[in-house]
């Protein structure tokens, strides 16, 4: 809630967020995030805890999540997301964690 309250105060549009712990799309956390007006990309870790990478949008924002091409990638954890801005215009958005080695139990 305390991540929420400084979105909302300082009037956040866009926030990059990681050791997000979250452990699947929907659960009680996103459900939170969403209940305060906004809208979350992420990727989780399915098989141990921790780490997570996200993205968290005014839900008025227009958006899309994108999956970037990233075979062999071991050191970092990224969710990408472009912005839609104008018919002409998108921006492109990556949130990194940087893990060093990680390694599946």
């Amino acid at each position: 809630a305390d991540t929420m309250c400084l979105l909302q105060d300082n009037v956040i549009d866009v926030a990059f967020v990681t050791e997000t712990w979250l452990t699947g799309h929907a659960n009680a956390t996103t459900a939170d995030i969403k209940s305060y007006g906004y809208a979350i990309v992420h990727e989780y870790r399915a098989d141990y805890k921790g780490g997570g990478a996200a993205l968290l949008f005014k839900s008025n924002l227009q958006y899309h999540p994108i999956k970037l091409k990233a075979s062999g990638i071991t050191t970092f954890e990224f969710t990408s997301a472009s912005i839609i801005c104008a018919a002409d215009m998108n921006i492109l958005l990556i949130s990194i964690y940087r893990t060093g080695p990680v390694v599946k139990k």
